[in-house]
């Protein structure tokens, strides 16, 4: 009986499987059949025309590519073509997978007439090959349609049919008008392509109360972006690179009229503005802006704005926010920053003031410090980064637009040289006041600008710094592992210490370890801190004198003496005559080897 009962709910399961699968198919009108591809043999790449005849919303467009591979509307106006729509288009069709639907009549799924056409021309060696796709009405599953594949391969195993069931990924493609084909670039000029803007035209902003005058005339140079014909200014990079992109890359907002007859309605036949961008190649690209007349002031934003290219017949509308953008005064674009560098590429750094001048000069190993054509001295690192970051985080204010530049006296100035030999700086001036915000400091006039700026008091403080400021922090400096002896004379006799080659140091020819005064001494010996530099040429009253010879692994062995004075001041006196104050207790651990 048991047995029986599972048998018949196992028969129940399985018919009721097997009659779901039956109305299954029925619903997607039969049994499912292979899929195959919609457009065999159809190749991107050697597709060089495209015809769409959407019946259903009276469109018509072709579209055809020219030997360079760029897609343009030839039907119904000829226009360049959005590229990535034509591409979505064809990988769309390569895409497709169908089914044949051998039981449908045509006429009753809308492929007779059909509802949407699509026919793509390929060349190749032998000769031309149009593939056509006929689109009809939604099969009974809704994201499923008809379609029709004339010629289709599988039509010959499938009863002679040529009628199959896609998806709607197609027929969604198509659902666009005329203009949804063009391409809403007013340019295809590459931003990083140019070399040169050129402005001119007024506007009313509201946010100055007034028309503001748009003539500005930029350049980019060797050492960036310049504002010329007008006193030079050194633009800020990033923020004429906005503008420069949204000119270069403005997108329509829409089509308005392609062969107009009269300018005057758009305020094109005298435009508010022009924008003309030369690129490194070709000939330059203007951009004409307009409004239909209105009575008054009105600010930018509340303006319906056209927009033609030069040499172009289509006259565009321009969305607001662009156009806002493109009419910034040129005070806006001024560069504010004192200093645009990566610190490893800065080569040397002039500080003049005080009547002399300062140069801080890279070197394989550190950095090197000299005061005009004096002698030159190791410097200490840090304050070199120091004096970057100090101009570095400079920020300059109001720029004096109409105002001299008055130097300061001695003169006040900062030159950075980069490894390319560009250079970036400027001068410090006296004291200043812009009269129309209030603003205080000091006038700053960048190197190759004509028009100075305000910034703060404390830019002239790192020129006026004496040299020593930047004299290293330490007399020598020696690696203990590369260094292979030392020997230390004081008076008639001399002790001389050996590494052993892990920083391991013994008195020469013992067994014995270094003793500790020595090993305790070893971090100053190496690398010896000065407190302060000393003149040179001035007598020194020494009276305990320890003489240091340094051998290295390699290279000659460096010579210096250590002494304590009667004032029980200490110094390093090095080889070329250098003198410094260092610690006294490094001289006094030392003396304790000689009893």
């Amino acid at each position: 009986m048991r047995r029986t009962l599972i048998a018949l709910v196992a028969l129940v399961l399985v018919l009721g499987w097997l009659w779901v699968r039956k109305e299954r198919e029925i619903l997607e009108g039969g049994p499912r059949t292979e899929a195959v591809a919609l457009c065999p043999g159809l190749e991107v790449e050697l597709v060089r025309a495209i015809r769409i005849d959407h019946l259903e919303r009276s469109v018509q467009v072709k579209l055809e590519r020219d030997a360079q591979g760029r897609w343009f509307l030839t039907d119904p106006v000829a226009y360049p073509a959005q590229h990535g729509l034509v591409r979505t288009l064809l990988t769309t069709l390569v895409a497709a997978r169908a089914e044949p639907a051998s039981e449908v009549d045509p006429h009753e799924v809308g492929l007779d007439p059909p509802q949407a056409v699509v026919e793509c021309v390929m060349t190749g060696a032998s000769g031309d090959r149009t593939i056509r796709v006929e689109l009809g009405r939604q099969d009974v599953v809704p994201d499923r349609i008809f379609a029709r594949v004339p010629g289709h391969p599988a039509a010959a195993g499938n009863g002679g049919t040529e009628v199959f069931r896609t998806t709607r990924a197609l027929a969604n493609t198509l659902e666009r008008y005329p203009d949804d084909y063009r391409d809403r670039r007013a340019t295809t000029l590459p931003a990083t392509e140019v070399t040169a803007l050129r402005r001119r035209g007024q506007v009313y902003l509201a946010e100055y109360g007034k028309l503001v005058n748009l003539d500005f005339d930029a350049l980019l140079e060797s050492d960036g972006w310049k504002r010329v014909t007008l006193p030079t200014v050194t633009l800020d990079p990033t923020a004429i690179g906005l503008l420069i992109r949204g000119a270069a890359d403005l997108q329509v907002d829409g089509f308005v009229d392609d062969s107009p007859g009269d300018l005057a309605p758009y305020g094109l036949s005298e435009p508010a503005f022009t924008l003309e961008l030369q690129p490194l190649r070709g000939s330059p690209v203007v951009l004409c802006f307009g409004h239909a007349a209105v009575e008054g002031e009105h600010d930018v934003a509340e303006l319906d704005w056209f927009c033609q290219r030069q040499g172009y017949g289509h006259v565009w509308r321009a969305r607001t926010q662009a156009v806002n953008l493109l009419v910034r005064p040129a005070e806006l674009f001024f560069d504010q920053r004192v200093l645009r560098v990566l610190r490893e590429e800065v080569a040397s750094i002039e500080l003049e003031g005080g009547g002399s001048t300062r140069v801080l000069a890279r070197v394989d190993d550190g950095w090197t410090v000299r005061e005009g054509d004096g002698p030159t001295y190791p410097a200490e690192p840090g304050a070199v980064e120091e004096v970057l970051a100090v101009f570095e985080r400079e920020e300059l204010g109001d720029h004096l637009i109409g105002e001299p530049f008055a130097d300061e006296d001695p003169p006040l100035s900062v030159t950075v040289v980069l490894r390319n030999d560009a250079r970036q700086g400027g001068r410090i001036g006296k004291p200043a006041r812009d009269e129309s915000s209030g603003a205080q400091g000091r006038m700053f006039l960048r190197l190759g600008d004509e028009v100075p700026a305000l910034a703060d008091e404390d830019i002239a403080e790192p020129c006026t710094r004496a040299l020593d400021a930047f004299r290293s922090r330490s007399a020598h400096r020696f690696q203990e592992s590369l260094v292979r002896s030392i020997e230390l004379t004081h008076g008639e006799r001399t002790y001389a210490f050996v590494n052993l080659g892990d920083n391991r140091w013994r008195p020469k020819g013992e067994t014995l370890d270094a003793p500790a005064d020595f090993v305790d001494s070893l971090e100053q010996l190496l690398h010896p801190t000065v407190r302060r530099w000393l003149s040179e040429g001035t007598p020194a009253a020494d009276e305990q004198a320890i003489a240091v010879v340094l051998q290295p692994a390699s290279g000659e062995a460096f010579r210096f003496t250590l002494a304590r004075a009667s004032d029980g001041v200490a110094t390093w006196s090095g080889p070329d005559g250098q003198r410094a104050e260092i610690d006294a207790a490094l001289v006094e651990r030392l003396l304790r080897l000689f009893p």
